[in-house]
């Protein structure tokens, strides 16, 4: 019979699961991401997969009782910094020798489980409910998307993002 793990118990296990991982640097850049709500379950998804989180725009920043509450205080273990422009954060991160990638459906986007993804990635998220902008895809190196089968076109941001660290994260286990 499977028991629940005891607090300390979950600590030597995430421990353990942290050694297998090999090194990777993943950042999420949030663009116009406008509900607290949102982005708070991006920060708890971050913390979790230890993600860098970039907000632009209108995305709020912390301290905000919306992410808070979500994130259930994780944004404060989280680097995250805010960058107005996103044409910003992008070059940033692209001189740093990072791959910029919009998750976002495109006339050429790829399955996300198809992408050779490097060590070094950014994903940009868009806004809830316009996506990622046009002026943003014209600037990234690729897109990629999470095949979906029923009606709807999208996921919440938050839901994809999540998705996205799983997949992206799980390329890098030993």
């Amino acid at each position: 019979m499977h028991k629940p793990l005891k607090k300390s118990q979950i600590k030597k296990l995430l421990k353990r699961d942290s050694e297998k991982i090999a090194e990777h640097e993943l950042v999420f850049i949030l663009q116009d991401v406008v509900d607290p709500i949102n982005v708070g379950s991006i920060f708890r998804t971050a913390d979790g997969f230890n993600i860098k989180v970039i907000l632009t725009g209108k995305t709020p920043v912390p301290p905000d009782n919306g992410i808070s509450m979500t994130s259930r205080g994780l944004e404060r273990s989280v680097s995250w910094e805010y960058i107005e422009s996103i044409s910003d954060a992008i070059g940033s991160l692209r001189n740093r020798g990072f791959e910029i990638i919009a998750l976002e459906l495109t006339e050429d986007s790829e399955f996300i489980t198809e992408h050779q993804f490097s060590a070094k990635t950014a994903i940009v998220l868009g806004n809830e409910a316009i996506g990622v902008y046009k002026k943003t895809l014209d600037i990234v190196d690729s897109a990629v998307h999470i095949p979906m089968v029923g009606k709807g076109p999208s996921l919440n941001v938050n839901v994809a993002a999540s998705i996205a660290a799983f997949e992206i994260f799980s390329r890098f286990i030993k």
